[in-house]
């Protein structure tokens, strides 16, 4: 109960606070939004090696077989990174990379 005392009668003084109080409200301050900006930034930089490491795992398209007009039934689409094979059923097409 003196600490919501204490507290209550910080809040109802007229006086402001004392550049003591106010050094150590920075020494706390500061050093949470500078771990804060590092987090940041190593989460940026994660996140670009692991879009880097992604974009060249995927396979270049390149086909070797053309496919025009409307698809139906089964069939498939051979290239240098793998094989499309595609099903139509009840009027969906699906895809399927392999």
């Amino acid at each position: 109960m003196k600490a919501m005392r204490l507290l209550f009668k910080k809040l109802r003084s007229k006086r402001g606070e004392t550049l003591t109080e106010t050094l150590f409200s920075l020494l706390i301050i500061v050093p949470g939004m500078v771990m804060l900006a590092g987090a940041i930034v190593a989460a940026a930089r994660i996140n670009y090696q692991a879009r880097a490491a992604k974009a060249s795992e995927l396979p270049s398209y390149v086909p070797t077989t053309q496919v025009s007009g409307s698809i139906s039934g089964t069939g498939d689409v051979s290239f240098s990174g793998g094989t499309i094979s595609w099903c139509n059923e009840d009027g969906s097409v699906y895809y399927y990379f392999r």
